[in-house]
């Protein structure tokens, strides 16, 4: 877990964003990721694990979801 967790905050971390899916967040939302963890849901140590992005906006809104919901749309880092 502490593998895909490093990997995750390399690939999101102080990028910009876009929300491709999801129905909490409206789609083609962008922003900055400012935060990166890894949480477990269950009772499985195997199974239940999923990563939370939290992103802010270009008017400073900010918004958390799951890493699946969003696609990095540039490489540089923002921050």
């Amino acid at each position: 877990q502490a593998c895909i967790e490093i990997n995750h905050f390399e690939k999101f971390y102080g990028k910009c964003v876009e929300v491709f899916k999801g129905r909490k967040i409206p789609i083609r939302t962008k922003g900055t990721v400012f935060y990166v963890k890894r949480v477990h849901f269950g009772n499985s140590p195997f199974f239940g694990w999923s990563t939370n992005i939290g992103f802010r906006d270009e008017t400073g809104r900010t918004f958390f979801t799951n890493s699946e919901n969003l696609k990095v749309i540039c490489q540089e880092t923002a921050i």
